[in-house]
């Protein structure tokens, strides 16, 4: 079992309205580039996708411009201030598809096997329970659903993102998903100093 190495009183990410400044957005796209990130998963029109952590929509919006016509896009987070700045970028970009729900620490108010992908983005390092949250992703995703995790090496020396002793690594990250049931399908680099992981949930023998 792997231990998770979040504090009681973890970091947080808190989004205000400069972050939706093209220019921001712009450099962000830079650090990491959210097209190049999607390319990992096979997204189509008409899926459902899950964006926990989804923040102010730098995930949302590429992936709903993927998944429209007929598709879908839930964006989790747990600052319900975010999700407003969230549906206002989507508003500005003119992306439709969106819906938001505000989560708990440990709980996606989603039903089960409901979404056919799934993203957490820059957020595990983030939960007072990473492996709670990762069972949840679990849960709401379909048999045979697909889930990208983006998150930093340990002690990566990169200017942003949590304090260096708070960035989990790549080896605890998998664990957390395998020990959720997940199978981690794909390791890469996608940014500096940041890993991706693509991983499934089995599909049941005899389905």
């Amino acid at each position: 079992m792997v231990e998770s190495n979040s504090p009681s009183a973890p970091f947080k990410k808190h989004f205000n309205l400069a972050d939706l400044d093209e220019a921001k957005l712009a450099q962000k796209r830079q650090q990491l580039d959210p097209d190049r990130a999607l390319h990992l998963l096979d997204l189509a029109p008409g899926q459902h996708v899950a964006d926990v952590g989804a923040g102010i929509g730098f995930f949302s919006l590429p992936v709903a411009r993927r998944v429209l016509p007929g598709g879908r896009v839930t964006a989790y987070d747990i600052a319900p201030e975010h999700l407003t700045m969230l549906m206002a970028y989507a508003a500005r970009e003119g992306v439709t598809g969106i819906t938001t729900a505000v989560n708990s620490e440990n709980h996606l108010p989603g039903p089960d096997g409901d979404a056919d992908a799934a993203l957490v983005c820059s957020v595990l390092h983030q939960a007072v329970d990473p492996p709670a949250l990762a069972r949840e992703v679990y849960r709401i995703l379909r048999p045979g659903g697909q889930l990208l995790v983006i998150d930093y090496h340990q002690g990566a020396a990169v200017e942003t993102g949590p304090p260096v002793a708070l960035r989990p690594g790549q080896e605890a990250v998998a664990g957390w998903l395998e020990g959720a049931g997940f199978a981690i399908a794909r390791r890469t680099e996608i940014a500096r100093g940041k890993f991706a992981l693509v991983a499934r949930k089995p599909v049941p023998s005899g389905e």
